[in-house]
């Protein structure tokens, strides 16, 4: 998910999940993110990317957050608790 679209919050994952992959619970993601954060993952504020990835935001926190879910309807690339 944050592959495709990066500065998802926790919520916005939580709601594009069933459509992704119904076979895993919504609420790992946070657990997952939380375990990974740091080390696969990037949190600025209340959205979450890739580490390393080109749209996170840098030090000073000016790169966009991404498009929200709800506006692109994107049901791709589930990452988040890979």
């Amino acid at each position: 998910m944050l592959q495709r679209q990066p500065g998802l919050t926790i919520q916005e994952m939580e709601n594009l999940l069933p459509s992704v992959d119904p076979t895993v619970a919504r609420r790992t993601i946070g657990g997952e993110l939380y375990r990974q954060k740091d080390r696969l993952y990037e949190q600025q504020g209340a959205r979450w990317f890739l580490k390393g990835a080109e749209s996170a935001p840098g030090p000073s926190g000016s790169a966009g957050a991404g498009t929200p879910a709800s506006e692109t309807g994107n049901k791709e690339g589930y990452d988040a608790a890979a």
